[in-house]
């Protein structure tokens, strides 16, 4: 009997010692779901972070080419003014009337027997731009002496 005795000895367990043991899994188990979950949480705030970064990295991206655009939309205007003025210079080339008034205002061309005074009022000559920065510095040079 005492081996029978024994068998139900070891069958017997004290409730704290059970309770222990319970708390044991279910305290393992608790720490293993909260390390799960805690790793989801951190690939799905990197995964965000990630996307955050790329969004903003397209914004940059975005008005970087928009300020690109404007700067070549600024540069085709003023070859196209450019354009339009060399074209307006060419059609002015082709009026006789033009030719001659050209050429007489800058290369003092004349007619037969005829004589052309330059005045510096007139005309915005080199020479008459010279004279008057050589008077103009020798004024300079006095005054400061």
């Amino acid at each position: 009997m005492q081996a029978g005795n024994h068998k139900k000895e070891h069958r017997i367990t004290s409730i704290s010692r059970y309770a222990s043991s319970k708390n044991l899994k279910e305290t393992s188990r608790d720490r293993l779901h909260r390390y799960v979950m805690r790793t989801i949480l951190s690939v799905c705030l990197g995964i965000a972070v990630l996307c955050f970064a790329g969004v903003i990295h397209g914004e940059i991206a975005l008005k970087d080419y928009q300020a690109q655009i404007k700067a070549a939309v600024m540069a085709r205007n003023n070859e196209q003014k450019q354009v339009d003025h060399l074209k307006n210079q060419v059609a002015l080339l082709h009026d006789d009337n033009y030719l001659l008034k050209l050429a007489r205002g800058r290369y003092y061309l004349s007619k037969k027997n005829e004589i052309i005074f330059s005045t510096p009022e007139d005309n915005d000559s080199i020479q008459a731009k010279n004279l008057n920065k050589a008077y103009l510095q020798a004024q300079e040079s006095q005054t400061s002496k």
